[in-house]
């Protein structure tokens, strides 16, 4: 069951609210919202740029979850893309939020309700036409839990199998793409 404050309830009980998602990317380096306007949330501003064009409905269980969601942006301007280029992105945290608007749009309570916390996993560009998009997949962090996040093996395992062998010990450090003969 979900705690949530008297504000929320009540609010919850109401006919006059909306909704808007929250993401956090990386601890605040990147805040967005589905929301028309910028929204401020407990200090923090997430910005509302048009940049979330989809996200998958989060699922929040008692149970521990290992799905992955997949969130979609807008890259007309290919601006996100090239910021993304520049960050090593696997494992950085992402946490994912919900807020209640009342009916003057403010965010009742001023809290959200964290519904999910994972790791991003994976990033693509995809390039069509006249547009494009990145979509972001984070992954729970329970899905292989002595695993860095984005790996098929961890460190732990490959000790198991091969004694003293240190080869992924350094590898979630990650500083920039290496390509055949030389830094891509």
């Amino acid at each position: 069951m979900l705690d949530v404050s008297p504000a929320i309830e009540a609010a919850l009980e109401s006919d006059n609210i909306t909704f808007a998602w929250l993401v956090d990317l990386d601890s605040g380096v990147w805040r967005w919202t589905t929301h028309g306007t910028d929204l401020v949330v407990s200090g923090d501003t997430y910005h509302s740029l048009g940049n979330i064009i989809s996200l998958q409905p989060i699922v929040r269980e008692r149970d521990i979850k290992l799905q992955s969601y997949t969130m979609r942006f807008s890259g007309a301007e290919r601006t996100l893309a090239d910021q993304l280029r520049l960050v090593a992105l696997t494992g950085i945290p992402c946490v994912i939020s919900l807020v209640l608007i009342d009916g003057d749009g403010d965010v009742v309570g001023g809290e959200a309700l964290r519904l999910y916390k994972g790791a991003v996993h994976a990033w693509s560009e995809d390039e069509g036409g006249d547009a494009a998009s990145v979509e972001i997949q984070i992954t729970s962090p329970w899905s292989k839990p002595s695993q860095t996040s984005g790996r098929l093996t961890s460190t732990d395992a490959q000790e198991d199998r091969y004694a003293g062998d240190k080869f992924f010990e350094f590898a979630h450090v990650e500083k920039s793409n290496i390509g055949w003969g030389g830094e891509a």
